[in-house]
């Protein structure tokens, strides 16, 4: 059978939900003025939204969705990032949301029971909301994406309900309720952003659990030593600002990454033979390190200068001309260098 020709006159209307898909829709406090034909165009197409801090979000969400029980084409992605006006019954029209952001929305008005409306969400930003607690997150379990910095009531049994997570963020997250028995759970993770959990309860056995990461921020978490670099080999990504207690040692660990930092690193122990094995590094951050490259070494480090694409130092990194040179060899194959 031939299949009958597309009819024309439905082209544009058949293509608008490709169209509107990833666009993300401001809603102001001028969304009052906006007309029912207005509304029903948004409804019906528009699927990510982004509210002001003021705008009521139950209000605008139940004139476009008028039945929050009704599945069918809900929201993609709701932003209500430091909204003032969400309440209990807000969280109804979340429902069947597959991407919330309620980060700095403590202050409104709403308890930890209407967590239980987003079961099944993919991924849910709440950083320093201190509405989700442990009982809170029983109602996440399945999520794959979380951010939950500064989230400083939370205790190792929230991490229980986070088992097959691939991304989390927990920066910030400096309570000593949070120890090495919570990465059990994050066994299989992909991204990490464990930045600035300082917590003397999180050792380096606390990487055991994280092995195969591809992403991982541990910056400012001085209280990791080598032994803890020797967890993450094949690591892709490694941000560890400022892990003073690492050495050159710790360091051949992770020389496999394509995108390393180690911004602050000062330890006296690590020297230029740490470059001399980062020869599939794509961006390095060198910055306030004691690595000092002379010109005679550039020869045994080509194939470093070769492939990266970012490199950060400082002046102490070389003398004037080596940098200058070792700026123009990346620089002409389209990489940038910036001295700081």
């Amino acid at each position: 059978m031939i299949p009958a020709p597309h009819p024309l006159h439905n082209l544009v209307r058949d293509t608008i939900p490709i169209i509107f898909e990833d666009f993300i829709q401001p809603v102001t406090d001028s969304f009052h003025k906006f007309s029912d034909c207005d509304l029903e165009f948004f409804g019906s197409f528009v699927r990510c939204w982004q509210f002001s801090p003021h705008v009521n979000v139950k209000s605008f969400l139940r004139r476009i969705r008028r039945d929050a029980e009704t599945p069918s084409r809900p929201p993609f992605y709701i932003d209500a990032s430091r909204n003032m006006t969400i309440d209990n019954e807000t969280f109804t029209f979340f429902r069947h949301v597959r991407e919330l952001n309620i980060s700095f929305a403590s202050f409104a008005q709403y308890n930890s029971s209407v967590f239980s409306n987003l079961r099944g969400i993919h991924t849910l930003r709440a950083a320093n909301n201190n509405r989700l607690t442990d009982e809170a997150c029983t109602h996440l379990r399945g999520i794959q994406c979380l951010s939950i910095e500064l989230c400083t009531s939370l205790t190792d049994h929230a991490f229980e309900n986070f088992h097959g997570i691939k991304s989390l963020c927990m920066a910030n997250l400096q309570t000593s309720s949070v120890t090495n028995q919570a990465f059990l759970q994050l066994r299989g993770i992909q991204k990490l952003d464990m930045s600035n959990c300082v917590q003397a309860t999180i050792t380096d056995d606390a990487l055991r659990n994280i092995v195969g990461i591809r992403e991982l921020d541990i910056s400012n978490c001085n209280q990791f030593t080598d032994s803890a670099m020797t967890h993450i080999r094949g690591v892709d990504t490694i941000r560890m600002q400022n892990l003073t207690q690492i050495t050159e040692n710790g360091l051949r660990n992770i020389c496999g990454a394509r995108i390393i930092d180690i911004w602050g690193c000062n330890n006296a122990n690590i020297t230029k033979n740490f470059l001399r094995n980062c020869s599939h590094c794509e961006e390095l951050v060198l910055v306030k390190t004691p690595i000092h490259v002379q010109r005679d070494d550039l020869n045994s480090m080509s194939q470093l200068f070769s492939n990266v694409m970012l490199l950060r130092v400082d002046d102490r990194f070389s003398d004037s001309e080596t940098l200058a040179q070792i700026q123009e060899c990346i620089e002409e194959r389209g990489g940038k260098m910036m001295i700081e």
